[in-house]
């Protein structure tokens, strides 16, 4: 019983180290394609193939800083650290702002948090990782049903003399 718990902490403590990357490598893949599909579903710029990369690139970039640094003193969060200024690029460039209005912000932040999750998932917690994955998920898919109702109310107590008017 003791030993299953195990596998929700940090893998490289339970399984040899070949075996773990392909473990972890392969958990990063299913948490990118899952985020990836609903981004997809919806028609987003970050789909399955660049949120599957994103989270694939971000678990490699901390599985080699851990074994960079080895069991010596060298500090193994040096590589996944540039992670979050590298992703943080990647993810403004998805935001635009057109005219009086600003795409992107919820592709962003996905392409953010993906990376995030990879990170985890690099450093041994794939069950953090899954875990996190299906909260990412939730929160996409029942704020998205939300968000529908909140634009409706505010729609509905905005006085027409108020809204824009639509160039003729």
């Amino acid at each position: 019983m003791i030993a299953s718990v195990d596998y929700f902490g940090d893998l490289y403590k339970v399984l040899p180290l070949p075996f773990c990357g392909v473990v972890l490598v392969s958990c990063a893949i299913l948490c990118g394609v899952l985020i990836g599909l609903e981004r997809e579903h919806r028609s987003k710029p970050a789909g399955v193939k660049t949120v599957s990369l994103i989270c694939i690139g971000s678990t490699i970039f901390t599985i080699a800083s851990i074994l960079i640094a080895g069991e010596g003193g060298a500090d193994r969060g040096r590589i996944a650290a540039q992670v979050v200024t590298g992703i943080g690029f990647l993810g403004a460039g998805a935001i635009i702002r057109d005219h009086k209005t600003i795409i992107g912000l919820t592709t962003g932040a996905t392409i953010w948090v993906v990376s995030a999750i990879g990170v985890l998932i690099g450093a041994g917690y794939a069950a953090g990782g899954i875990a996190m994955t299906v909260l990412v998920l939730a929160v996409l898919l029942v704020l998205r049903h939300s968000e529908g109702y909140f634009e409706r109310r505010a729609e509905a107590s905005t006085p027409s003399s108020c809204q824009d008017k639509k160039d003729s």
